[in-house]
């Protein structure tokens, strides 16, 4: 069998492309001929792992004007597509950033397979973190063309039950639920203690819909009930650096201790986890949430926003509290409540990790990708 995976960019450590990476690495266990095609790869950047394979770039022509970009998106699809192997049976796409690729796929490749995985509407259909996305003339059809594109796919699949409701309405179709995996941080748990002043972690690549202005006010709270805290937050800023001085002004307004590390290799962020004491995701309506139970894997009790993805396999789960994301008050109650005592943070962190050991990418989202393909290419 041969699978051709194409997703937008690989050279951020985000949710898509370590989905796009572990599936790729399951598939060639397999036995599998896997092909990965982007339009954006910096072997510098990203998750390491990609460059165990091949990874074709068709970069987009820097056009200036809105009929430029557009033709230079059909024609850098065009070339990515004229690229796909010969006898592909199935072409995964990941996400909306590839429309083009799936509709000229389509075309000019009818009998091939298409799988798309949405883990994100598109910003014009204003659902989740668009929706306060600014409606304009484009938008119509930017969603025509995305209902377009999604009928002419084989199978839509989604990563959680929420989306799978938004992308069934917006697009109008019928998707797969395909909840992502969990990479094991470590193979037993760890026997923990938490410090003073506590470590908080937030790991994400910096948008506004991380809600890291309740983390500081939550900190100030817990300031005011005698406890001591101190943030670091991991990601990469260049996507959004106004959001990123916004955060850093206001920890200075609010007088709290907050590290901004950047983008940083896998390496170092295990030290960071390892050093922390309690995993904060207050993020408003994202989509998923890998970077929580990637923490839990190490034994770190974790703090989840309601409307954070993450939230729909969690709650009522051990290790987790649940909380309202504009809530700092609620954040910080939450925090006190896990460190109540050494004896019940300690339980926490052995919670935390049981409640996601069978989470592993091979048991859940690879396995069922697998018969997905299969099914479709018999």
């Amino acid at each position: 069998m041969k699978i051709a995976l194409v997703t937008y960019g690989v050279s951020v450590h985000g949710g898509t492309q370590k989905q796009v990476l572990r599936l790729a690495e399951d598939l060639r266990r397999r036995g599998v001929s896997v092909q990965i095609l982007v339009f954006e790869y910096d072997p510098k950047s990203g998750y390491q792992g990609f460059g165990g394979f091949s990874v074709e770039t068709f970069t987009k022509s820097n056009v200036a004007g809105r009929l430029g970009r557009l033709l230079g998106d059909i024609y850098a699809s065009w070339r990515l597509v004229s690229s796909i192997a010969k006898n592909t049976d199935v072409l995964n796409i990941h996400d909306h950033g590839c429309i083009w690729v799936q509709i000229l796929a389509k075309l000019r490749r009818p009998r091939m397979k298409v799988v798309w995985q949405i883990n994100d509407l598109h910003a014009a259909f204003r659902m989740g973190p668009s929706s306060d996305h600014k409606q304009r003339w484009t938008s119509f059809l930017h969603r025509w063309l995305c209902r377009f594109a999604a009928k002419l796919a084989n199978h839509i699949t989604v990563n959680v039950m929420k989306n799978k409701l938004r992308v069934d309405q917006c697009y109008q179709v019928n998707s797969t639920l395909m909840y992502p995996g969990v990479d094991a941080l470590e193979t037993k748990p760890i026997d923990r203690k938490f410090k003073t002043p506590l470590a908080l972690l937030s790991v994400g690549v910096f948008f506004p819909y991380r809600n890291y202005e309740s983390v500081l006010r939550s900190m100030v709270c817990l300031r005011e009930q005698g406890v001591k805290s101190q943030l670091t937050l991991v990601g990469a800023t260049c996507h959004s650096e106004t959001y990123a001085e916004k955060i850093r002004t206001l920890a200075c307004e609010l007088e709290v201790q907050v590290l901004i590390t950047g983008e940083i290799d896998d390496s170092r962020l295990g030290q960071i986890i390892r050093h922390s004491d309690i995993f904060l995701f207050p993020n408003l309506d994202q989509s998923w949430g890998l970077s929580v139970f990637e923490a839990m894997s190490s034994s770190l009790p974790v703090v989840v926003s309601k409307s954070a993805g993450a939230a729909e396999l969690l709650t009522g789960r051990p290790g987790s509290r649940i909380v309202d994301a504009l809530s700092p008050s609620e954040i910080a109650s939450a925090v006190i409540e896990i460190t109540k005592t050494q004896e019940d943070y300690n339980r926490l962190c052995r919670e935390a990790f049981m409640t996601v050991s069978e989470m592993s990418w091979p048991k859940t989202y690879c396995q069922e990708a697998w018969h997905l393909f299969t099914e479709l290419s018999a």
